[in-house]
C-alpha cells in the first residue's frame, strides 16, 4: 500500500463515532458501518455536537464543521463500507467470537493490502487475527476515550503482525494528529489499561483500608498526580527526582509494608549501581547528554503552569 485514502469504521457507538470524526477532521473520507440504522443516526448527531463543541472553543471554524461532516457517510452494508477502504478500524462490542467473525469477513472482502485494526481493550490481537488468512495485516489500535479529543492511540503488535503494518498504522495516526505508541508484546490490557487498573485498584485499597475518604483520594489525583503527570510522564519524574532517591523511597515502603507492589524494580537498582541517577548525572532512564537541563525544567514548569491556569488552580 502506498497511501491511505479512505477509512472505514465498524461500530457507531461510543468509540466508533469519535474515531470516524478524528479521521474525517483530518480530511479522510470515512464510512461508519453499524447494524442498526438508529445507532447510525445517533452517531451523526453526536459527531455534529462534538464538532460544534470544537467550534465553540475556536479550535475549528464553522466551515470546518461542514467540511468534516461532508466527509462522513453511514451504512449498514458491510461490503459497501469496507470494499474500497485502505484501513478499517473495528470498534464493535467487546465479544471475542463476534470480533473474530467480523475479521474473517473483512479478510474475505477487503483488498489484500487493507489494514485491519481492532480497537479492543482486552483481547489479544493474535487471537482476533487467527480468524484471518493474512494475520500480518491485523493490528491493534486502541484509542483513548473520547477519541476525537484525546491524542493517544495504542498500537498493538500481534504475533504475526508485520512491521510494515505497524509502520503504516503509526504513520496514518500521526497524520491525523494522534500520538501513537507501540505495545511490543501482545499482552492482556496492553499498556494503558494495565497502568490504569493498577492505579485505580491501589486507590480503592486505600479507601478499603481506611487511610482516606474517596474524596481525598481523588483530590490527591486532581490536585497533584494528574497535574504532574500531565506535564511529565512517570519515568521522567524519576529522572527529575533522582533514581537514587526513588530507590530509597520504594525500599523504605517495601521494608515497612512488606507489599511487593513497592519493591524497587531491578532496572531502578541497576541505574543506581551504575550512577545513572537522572538529570543530575546527565543520564538515567533517559539520556540527557548535550541537553540543557535548565531548559528542560523550564519547559516542564511552563506546561504545569498552563495546566494549572486551565484548571483555575493557580493565582
Amino acid at each position: 500500500m502506498n497511501e491511505i485514502k479512505k477509512v472505514a469504521v465498524l461500530g457507531a457507538g461510543v468509540m466508533g463515532h469519535g474515531i470516524a470524526l478524528s479521521c474525517a477532521r483530518a480530511g479522510y473520507p470515512t464510512v461508519i458501518r453499524d447494524i442498526d440504522e438508529k445507532i447510525l443516526e445517533q452517531a451523526f448527531e453526536r459527531i455534529k455536537a462534538s464538532l460544534n463543541n470544537l467550534a465553540k472553543f475556536n479550535i475549528i471554524s464553522s466551515e470546518k464543521v461542514k467540511s468534516t461532516m461532508s466527509l462522513i457517510s453511514g451504512t449498514v452494508d458491510l461490503n459497501k463500507a469496507v470494499s474500497d477502504a485502505n484501513i478499517v478500524f473495528e470498534a464493535i462490542p467487546e465479544k471475542l467470537d463476534l470480533k473474530k467473525e467480523v475479521f474473517q469477513k473483512l479478510d474475505e472482502i477487503c483488498a489484500q493490502d487493507t489494514i485491519l485494526a481492532s480497537n479492543t481493550s482486552s483481547f489479544r490481537i493474535t487471537d482476533i487475527a487467527s480468524s484471518t488468512k493474512n494475520p500480518s495485516r491485523v493490528v491493534g489500535a486502541h484509542w483513548a476515550n473520547p477519541p476525537y479529543l484525546l491524542p493517544l492511540v495504542e498500537i498493538i503488535k500481534g504475533e504475526k503482525t508485520s512491521e510494515e503494518t505497524i509502520k503504516l498504522t503509526k504513520d496514518f495516526l500521526e497524520k491525523i494528529g494522534k500520538r501513537p505508541i507501540v505495545c511490543k508484546k501482545d499482552t492482556p490490557g496492553f499498556i494503558v489499561n494495565r497502568i490504569q487498573a493498577a492505579v485505580s485498584n491501589l486507590c480503592i485499597h486505600l479507601v478499603e483500608d481506611g487511610l482516606a475518604d474517596p474524596e481525598d483520594i481523588d483530590t490527591v489525583w486532581e490536585s497533584h498526580i494528574a497535574i504532574r503527570y500531565c506535564a511529565t510522564g512517570p519515568l521522567k519524574v524519576i529522572d527529575f527526582f533522582g533514581a537514587d532517591l526513588s530507590f530509597k523511597v520504594r525500599s523504605n515502603l517495601y521494608n515497612q509494608l512488606k507489599d511487593p507492589l513497592y519493591k524497587p524494580p531491578k532496572l531502578l537498582e541497576e541505574l543506581v549501581n551504575k550512577g545513572e541517577l537522572g538529570i543530575k548525572t546527565g543520564k538515567g532512564i533517559y539520556d540527557y547528554k548535550g541537553k540543557d537541563i535548565g531548559t528542560i525544567l523550564d519547559e516542564r514548569d511552563q506546561k504545569l503552569i498552563n495546566v494549572l491556569i486551565a484548571l483555575k488552580l493557580i493565582k
